[in-house]
């Protein structure tokens, strides 16, 4: 569904847009989130987001909060459909980790919903940066913000949540989405991608999995572990791209793909991203020391989902900025491919 279908269907919806300031501000207005001579100075795009439409709005006040609109689509890739409701998905994560300040405190605050619009506004954390510049080896991660990213994701791991909780953050739609671009496209033979053109000679090293039916068969049961509910809150995308530095420390970001599941998911993509951004062995000794696994984990399922995100990530549409050549992606493919043959 492209935007003029999105708007035939849906008259009642309102696709923000920097460009028409006075509607947004009448629409801010209505929300509450404007006083009544209050106004927008600027209204500019925080970052490169990729789900969703992403404003920062900052008024003659001298305030600034972040509005977020999810649409029926990729914002990055708009020929890939997606949940139009994870924005109020987004906001039941928010609602459900409140009443834990570990967790609450380490993410900017949820100042409104709209619904109808699947729009979000969450507190401005500043001109806060992401960690994606840790796939450069000029930027290594530090000691600090990896025990604070590990402290965070423990904290959220640890909290308990009865049936009616549970419930209430299913997010299956958004699980599909995930579940077909990290166990399914980057194996399929035909997908579509180019991947010489993103690295020449990639396309042969990808071959080597996808004829790998062992390897392909243990990705697809690993997909299905991934798709059973839990009784764990997952943050559902614990990459570099949902970590900030900002002046007051780490703050974790985007939980839209959160959901119930197993524990194991979260901790293997940060574990696949310390190899992706080629982290030392004192750095992934480091988090394996750092993250509290509650009881029952089980970490050769975290190393399993880890290789999974290592090989979707290189072979997949999600891409990185990785300064790689191929012979550093095919070692990296090969970790995945031993990570994930060691579950069985």
């Amino acid at each position: 569904m492209n935007s003029e279908e999105l708007l035939s269907k849906h008259p009642e919806v309102i696709l923000l847009d920097t460009l028409d300031s006075a509607g947004l501000q009448t629409y801010l207005r209505k929300r509450g989130l404007l006083g009544n001579a209050e106004e927008i100075s600027s209204a500019e795009k925080p970052g490169e987001g990729n789900m969703n439409y992403t404003l920062r709005i900052s008024t003659t006040e001298g305030r600034s909060f972040i509005l977020k609109q999810s649409r029926p689509w990729v914002e990055k890739y708009p020929q890939i459909p997606a949940p139009w409701d994870r924005a109020i998905r987004e906001a039941r994560f928010y609602d459900l980790v409140k009443a834990h300040p570990k967790v609450a405190n380490g993410m900017p605050r949820l100042l409104d919903l709209d619904p109808i619009l699947r729009v979000l506004a969450v507190e401005d954390l500043g001109h806060a940066s992401d960690f994606t510049n840790i796939y450069s080896p000029k930027n290594p991660l530090i000691n600090d913000d990896l025990a604070a990213l590990c402290e965070w994701l423990s904290a959220l791991h640890e909290i308990e949540f009865n049936e009616e909780a549970r419930s209430s953050l299913v997010n299956r739609d958004m699980r599909e989405l995930n579940h077909e671009h990290i166990f399914n496209f980057p194996l399929l033979k035909n997908n579509g991608l180019d991947l010489d053109g993103i690295t020449p000679g990639l396309k042969k090293e990808a071959a080597r999995l996808i004829d790998d039916q062992s390897f392909v068969a243990t990705v697809r049961q690993l997909g299905e572990v991934y798709q059973q509910d839990g009784k764990t809150l997952l943050h559902g995308d614990y990459f570099p791209g949902s970590w900030l530095k900002t002046p007051n420390g780490v703050r974790i970001i985007d939980p839209e793909f959160g959901f119930f599941g197993p524990a194991e998911f979260d901790a293997g993509v940060i574990l696949a991203h310390l190899h992706l951004s080629n982290q030392d062995a004192n750095q992934i000794s480091f988090f394996y020391k750092s993250y509290q696994p509650q009881k029952e984990f089980d970490p050769a399922l975290m190393q399993a989902f880890a290789g999974v995100e290592i090989m979707r990530r290189l072979i997949g549409i999600a891409q990185l900025p990785l300064p790689c050549d191929l012979q550093n992606k095919a070692a990296l493919l090969e970790i995945a491919h031993n990570l994930v043959m060691n579950f069985n």
